[in-house]
């Protein structure tokens, strides 16, 4: 980019993924294991990440970021031929990422190897069910989120150096109008939870 100087380094990584899948019917389920791997994790410093927005370029060197995804979906409606479709699923992520280098930034201050990267959280997991009635779709989707750091740093970190935990309540409905075109709402939050999402800027 335009701001790089000599001593920036571009970013490298090897990205790695697998997985199966299974769909028969109204069931469905898959199951992944992911490896984003870092040569050299390359950062900016910009206002919306909690800098000066100078846009500056720094290295963070080796990082490593691994996890597994699993979901699984149904439709009880369907499979029990009640008249109404009823679809349920559940999705959770496991993530673990980490920095592999020990240095020191003017944006991350001192980081030793084995430090957990800023905002990735470690468990996420989502859940929901609806109603499906000729041309109406109804849904109600929860959605959990962990604490995430927001400096490196290991287990213990005081509360002002994380973000909340939290879980919301999304409700949802849509009418198909005429064949391929639907008319949709939908509440984010429903129930008005407050919590902290960042710490920078």
């Amino acid at each position: 980019g335009p701001q790089k100087t000599d001593d920036v380094k571009e970013e490298e990584s090897i990205n790695y993924e697998t997985g199966v899948r299974y769909a028969k019917d109204t069931k469905r389920a898959e199951a992944a294991i992911f490896l984003n791997d870092y040569e050299n994790l390359l950062g900016a410093d910009t206002l919306s990440s909690g800098g000066q927005g100078t846009g500056d370029l720094f290295n963070a060197g080796e990082a490593r970021s691994w996890g597994v995804e699993l979901s699984s979906g149904y439709d009880i409606g369907l499979e029990h031929d009640v008249g109404v479709g009823i679809p349920v699923y559940v999705a959770y992520t496991y993530t673990d990422a980490e920095f592999r280098d020990s240095f020191d930034s003017s944006f991350f201050g001192t980081v030793v190897s084995g430090d957990s990267l800023p905002y990735i959280a470690e468990n996420q997991l989502s859940l929901g069910i609806g109603v499906d009635i000729e041309n109406v779709s109804l849904r109600i989707d929860g959605h959990y989120l962990d604490d995430m750091p927001v400096v490196p740093g290991k287990s213990g970190l005081r509360a002002s150096e994380k973000t909340d935990s939290h879980f919301v309540v999304d409700l949802g409905a849509s009418v198909e109008v005429k064949k391929g075109a639907r008319i949709f709402a939908a509440l984010k939050n429903a129930f008005d939870e407050e919590y902290i999402v960042a710490r920078r800027p």
